[in-house]
């Protein structure tokens, strides 16, 4: 039985061994600091401050362990507890204690994303990403992954929903730590780039509520001229005529020409 299964389980209200991540029998020890290292593939992108966790595990220690599976040339690679060995490296210390488990390949992600989740330690950008790989490289629909989470399959679906905004615009929201998936859903339902772009810089200051930008929607909205025109080409020229209606008539575009023309006529030398 894969995780997948064995999580949709629990999710279920099936019993398993220990936690959903006992699926093999791990064991407790202290690793050399320099024999760990960080999963390239983490989708957990920002490990934020650990100062404060600095300050802790040099008066306290590390209370929970890291857990790590067997890599290549003896090395052991982090699956969970990223920020705590980042931590442990500032605070200089020789060893971390550590769970050692294995973890197949197709596996980690699973268990990367599910513990992240839980654990509310991912931006609302790097948990629409994250359900992304769920569905694209391991074949999971929003179903399986709303039923292992506990969520509703209309959350998963508005959380992709984000994945529409460019990337540009998600790289800058992931970077601020006051953006809120509602947020930034708001905005990704916006068709127009304009108004969208003006909803943004507004969700980019600090304390910015969706009713804020709701607001800046409608201002912009009502300030939004819509236009429409027409392109004559001639044999050496081209005439553009831009009408302040969402619509114009033949008519529209001979008076405009007559005018345009009665203009050249009548200009100054």
């Amino acid at each position: 039985m894969n995780l997948k299964s064995k999580l949709t389980e629990a999710a279920q209200g099936a019993k398993h061994d220990e936690s959903m991540l006992a699926d093999d029998r791990p064991r407790l020890t202290q690793l050399p600091i320099d024999a760990i290292e960080p999963d390239p593939d983490q989708p957990r992108s920002r490990l934020g401050d650990v100062s404060d966790l600095v300050a802790s595990i040099n008066e306290h220690g590390i209370i929970q362990p890291i857990i790590v599976t067997p890599a290549k040339k003896g090395k052991h690679r982090i699956l969970i507890g990223e920020r705590r060995f980042t931590a442990a490296v500032e605070a200089e210390l020789a060893t971390i204690p550590t769970i050692i488990r294995s973890a197949e390949e197709h596996h980690r992600l699973e268990i990367q994303v599910i513990e992240n989740l839980h654990r509310k330690a991912f931006t609302p950008v790097e948990e629409a990403r994250a359900y992304k790989r769920l569905i694209e490289e391991h074949k999971m629909r929003q179903e399986d992954i709303a039923k292992v989470l506990g969520k509703s399959r209309t959350s998963i679906n508005q959380q992709l929903r984000i994945l529409k905004l460019p990337k540009k615009m998600l790289d800058r929201a992931d970077q601020n730590d006051s953006i809120t998936s509602s947020i930034l859903l708001e905005i990704a339902k916006e068709p127009d780039r304009a108004v969208r772009e003006e909803m943004f810089k507004a969700a980019m200051q600090d304390g910015a509520t969706v009713r804020d930008l709701r607001s800046v929607k409608t201002t912009k909205q009502v300030h939004k001229r819509t236009t429409s025109s027409r392109r004559i080409h001639l044999d050496r020229s081209e005439v553009i005529i831009r009408f302040d209606d969402a619509e114009h008539t033949e008519e529209m575009v001979i008076e405009a020409l007559k005018e345009a023309l009665e203009q050249v006529l009548n200009a100054p030398d």
